[in-house]
């Protein structure tokens, strides 16, 4: 993965952004946006303050708002969508894992 952790964040509004087609997106090489969240990322600590100032100021435009409470700012790693993704790359959340490890085996052909 080209990016490394020096910042993520991850936003989470009110309004989903798919439901905004007026909205101009923000540039796509810097953040991902899934229904009302967006995650940010980037390679030095300037360019993050960078980039989280260029998505907050295109909401703020589309009148679109972020809860703080629901919000991670600058962090090295974050989950989102299933995925633990960190400096290194992106790697499945543990607790999914969790689940799959720990699933029953089957005892005969018609427990398959």
């Amino acid at each position: 993965m080209g990016h490394h952790a020096h910042g993520h964040a991850k936003l989470t509004g009110n309004s989903p952004m798919t439901h905004h087609p007026h909205t101009q997106r923000p540039n796509r090489k810097i953040c991902h946006i899934y229904l009302n969240n967006i995650i940010i990322w980037s390679n030095m600590l300037e360019e993050h303050k960078q980039n989280v100032t260029l998505v907050l100021e295109a909401l703020q435009k589309a009148h679109l708002y972020c809860s703080l409470r629901k919000s991670t700012l600058f962090t090295t790693e974050i989950d989102f969508l299933g995925h633990h993704i960190l400096g290194r790359g992106i790697k499945a959340n543990q607790s999914k894992v969790i689940c799959i490890l720990n699933w029953p085996v089957p005892k005969s052909a018609k427990h398959v």
